[in-house]
């Protein structure tokens, strides 16, 4: 039963990241587009200069940045997930097994010699 409900979710969560994924990939073409069009509005002049190319390359940074703290923080929430889950099938396995050994420990102590 475990296995199948594990199963479930594994293909369930699969689809998920491959929902998310897609719509990450189309928010992140955005930014590397808009870069693109500033910088196809320029003038060769103006694309030679020093500052500009500088300009290029933070624009071009900063989408990075972003996306990789989006990705970093969606990888985070996941992990926090799937940590949370565990501890709560752990615990449920160790509050059922733990009071049927408390009780057959009591019961051999207290049984007279």
């Amino acid at each position: 039963m475990t296995t199948a409900v594990v199963g479930a979710a594994t293909t369930f969560l699969g689809y998920q990241q491959v929902e998310n994924l897609l719509v990450s990939c189309n928010q992140a073409l955005g930014g590397p587009s808009s870069v693109e069009s500033w910088w196809l509005s320029l003038t060769p002049r103006e694309r030679e200069s020093a500052s500009t190319k500088d300009e290029l390359v933070r624009r071009t940074e900063r989408i990075l940045q972003e996306e990789q703290g989006g990705w970093a923080e969606e990888m985070t929430e996941a992990m926090d997930e799937f940590v949370k889950d565990d501890s709560k099938e752990e615990h449920g396995k160790a509050g059922c097994s733990s009071g049927t050994t408390e009780g057959a420990a009591s019961n051999t102590e207290a049984a007279p010699a």
